[in-house]
C-alpha cells in the first residue's frame, strides 16, 4: 500500500486496507503496522521533534497501543515506525486519533512516498521493558506462508525467554499472504550478535529453508525517542 504525499510522518490521515478475504476474525488478534517514511535531508531534526509530540499523545491516550517506536536508517533520511496493537479495534482507535490530531506541518517534510504495511501478529510479540537502541525489520518471501509460519513459530519462546538483550521478537504475516515479517528490538548490537549465534536461531533457519521464496531482506535501524513499550510476556 503506497499512500500519496499527504501522508506525513505517520501523523496525518491515512487509510489501511485490511483484507476481507480472510476467513478468521482479526478483531481479537494483535496487529502490527510498519510505516516507512522518507524525509527531506534538511528536515530530519524537525521531523523527529514533531513526531515525538504526536507519539506522546499516542502513548498517553491509546492504552491498547503496545508499541509506537520511531526508528531511522543509519545512512539516509528514511524512518520506520514500528507499531503493535492489542487488536483491530485498537488500530481503528489510532486511525481516528490520527485524523483528530493531524499536524499539517508534517506534509512539507516528506521527500517521497510513504509505505504503510498492515501485518497480523502471530503469537506473542515478546515485548519487554527496557530501552532499545537497535531495530530490525526482516522480510522473508514465502512459497507457502502458513508452512513458513509453522517452521518459524518454535523459535519465539526461546528468543523471548532466553535472550535478555532482545526486547521484541514479533512474527507477522502480511495481508497478502506472500511473506512473513519479523519486527525486532534489541538493547544494543552485542545483543543482535548474540541472537545470530544461538542454536535456536540456526535451527530456525534450517526449518525455514524449504519454504522460502528468495532471500530475506533485512534492515538494521537505530531507535529514535521513546516507544512506550507495554510488556506482553504475561499476556
Amino acid at each position: 500500500m503506497r499512500p500519496t504525499g499527504h501522508l506525513a510522518g505517520h501523523l496525518v490521515t491515512h487509510t489501511h486496507e485490511i483484507s476481507t478475504t480472510k476467513k478468521h476474525d482479526l478483531r481479537l488478534k494483535m496487529q502490527a503496522i510498519q510505516a516507512t517514511l522518507t524525509i527531506k535531508p534538511s528536515k530530519t531534526r524537525e521531523f523527529e521533534e514533531l513526531f515525538a509530540s504526536g507519539a506522546a499523545l499516542v502513548h498517553a491516550n491509546e492504552p491498547d497501543c503496545l508499541l509506537y517506536q520511531l526508528c531511522k536508517a543509519r545512512n539516509k533520511p528514511v524512518y520506520t515506525v514500528l507499531e503493535i496493537y492489542r487488536n483491530k479495534s485498537a488500530v481503528q482507535t489510532h486511525m481516528k486519533n490520527l485524523k483528530k490530531n493531524a499536524n499539517p506541518a508534517m506534509a512539507s517534510l516528506l521527500a517521497g512516498e510513504s509505505i504503510i504495511s498492515m501485518l497480523e501478529v502471530v503469537g506473542n510479540p515478546g515485548l519487554k521493558a527496557g530501552t532499545p537502541t537497535i531495530g530490525i525489520v526482516a522480510s522473508m518471501p514465502a512459497k507457502n506462508v502458513d508452512a513458513l509460519v509453522r517452521a518459524t513459530v518454535p523459535v519465539l519462546d526461546d528468543v523471548q525467554a532466553k535472550e535478555d538483550g532482545n526486547l521484541m521478537y514479533c512474527l507477522c504475516k502480511d495481508a497478502k499472504g506472500e511473506k512473513i515479517v519479523f519486527l525486532e528490538l534489541y538493547t544494543d548490537m552485542a545483543a543482535v550478535g548474540h541472537h545470530g549465534k544461538t542454536e535456536w536461531f540456526k535451527a530456525m533457519g534450517k526449518r525455514q529453508r524449504p519454504y522460502l521464496r528468495g532471500k530475506p531482506h533485512i534492515s538494521f535501524l537505530e531507535t529514535v525517542g521513546v516507544g512506550g513499550i507495554q510488556p506482553t510476556a504475561k499476556m
